[in-house]
């Protein structure tokens, strides 16, 4: 019995052993982005050990990567689509705290939800969404990140955003729970794709309000990389929007380099000729907002040009750090004394999904950079008084402060105690 016993626990540990080793080998696949590889090597370790929570997760992880960001790429399939989310459902059930689960869940949600409103299918796309939020993709914290996003924008704005994290929820927050149907999302990774700029152009029932654009069906169809060296861009700005931005030129001028090369040549890609394409057809009529999680590529060119309004930032035709305005005070103080933004954060002890919740950071950037403008002002009793409120709304038991965050913190903190007021 006991050689039984022995022979049964030796066969085990070398099941962990072997699938711990292929777990090794898959990483080492994933980080080289080569998934069919990668996805072998967890076949074969969940094969060796099928309750092993993490491989479960990576292989969910790596199908969903192979259809949506390999090449060639296969795009949306039902029956792979379901096997991504069964995955992580298996994942899931051997270990609840896997929370990174529920980030790919939130994506694969999405890309199904981009599928349906591809071709034009309402209900599809709202029906995605909602299951979505229902497998626990989009979290109440998250939803309330994005609740402030929209509201962050201006009346019938244009808002652009990053990846994941920020288009799903965004959506959702628009299209089931009917906030701020007046903004206009664009999402940075769709500029390039061909179907969604037509979508744009002509708009989509009431889900998407159309954009101002000036190129034919048949331009947006061809459109491509196009050769390109650093030149100024003229937009002119109506005495309407230099009024409302209390700006002193008539034209922005926006110095908007290449941002692809390919031996000596350098190019504009397609999605920096869209947002170009965009901000002159719109001409300063509609406001324009992009979100914090936007890439650093898409603003590379904009940067002295982007206030900071509470959770997003918005296009001015003026030198923010010219006119000494990087914040708009008014609104960013607004947002950061409403109490109410902040009701679901508590929620994030319970449904943290690790690599998404350092989203939540922004709030800290905000508050922080709103003292530091108060103080530079000489407001210092609103300095201080925006100071204490960041631990009441964004308290530190909740959402841990980085290490590095530390010193800077206290450092403003003297600088607010010496102040007198």
């Amino acid at each position: 019995m006991n050689k039984i016993i022995l022979s049964t626990l030796f066969f085990a540990i070398c099941n962990l052993v072997t699938a711990q080793n292929l777990k090794t080998l898959a990483n080492n696949e994933i980080n080289d982005e080569n998934y069919p590889k990668a996805i072998s090597y967890l076949e074969q370790a969940i094969g060796s050990n099928p309750t092993d929570a993490e491989a479960w997760y990576l292989l969910g992880h790596c199908l969903h990567w192979l259809h949506y960001d390999s090449v060639p790429p296969t795009g949306y399939d039902q029956r792979a689509s379901d096997r991504v989310l069964d995955c992580l459902q298996k994942a899931l059930a051997l270990d609840p705290h896997l929370g990174n689960c529920y980030a790919v869940i939130g994506s694969e949600y999405g890309g199904r939800a981009v599928n349906e409103l591809q071709v034009g299918n309402r209900k599809g796309f709202m029906n995605e969404l909602r299951l979505g939020k229902k497998a626990g993709g989009y979290p109440e914290w998250l939803l309330e990140y994005a609740r402030n996003t929209l509201n962050s924008c201006n009346p019938d704005a244009i808002l652009f955003a990053g990846g994941d994290a920020d288009v799903f929820p965004i959506w959702f927050c628009q299209f089931i729970e009917h906030i701020r149907p007046d903004v206009t999302l664009i999402p940075v990774a769709f500029l390039d794709r061909a179907w969604f700029i037509l979508i744009l152009k002509s708009g989509l029932d009431d889900l998407i309000r159309p954009v101002g654009m000036t190129w034919t069906h048949e331009q947006i169809m061809d459109m491509h990389a196009a050769k390109w060296t650093s030149r100024s861009i003229d937009l002119p700005v109506p005495l309407e929007a230099q009024r409302r931005f209390d700006a002193n030129d008539s034209s922005f001028q926006w110095i908007l380099t290449p941002d692809l090369q390919r031996n000596e040549r350098t190019f504009l890609s397609i999605n920096k000729i869209i947002l170009l394409g965009v901000l002159t057809a719109n001409n300063w009529h509609r406001p324009v907002h992009f979100t914090l999680g936007c890439p650093p590529w898409i603003l590379s060119d904009l940067n002295d040009h982007l206030q900071l309004q509470s959770t997003t930032t918005e296009l001015v035709p003026f030198s923010i750090k010219a006119k000494g305005k990087k914040i708009n005070i008014e609104a960013t103080t607004r947002f950061l004394t409403d109490t109410n933004n902040f009701r679901k954060l508590g929620t994030l002890k319970e449904e943290d999904i690790p690599s998404i919740s350092p989203v939540l950071t922004n709030y800290r950037v905000v508050y922080l950079q709103t003292c530091d403008s108060l103080l530079h002002s000489g407001d210092f009793k609103s300095a201080r008084f925006i100071f204490d409120l960041m631990e009441t709304n964004v308290p530190s038991n909740v959402l841990p402060m980085p290490d590095n965050w530390k010193t800077e913190i206290n450092n403003l903190r003297e600088r607010i105690k010496e102040s007198k007021y």
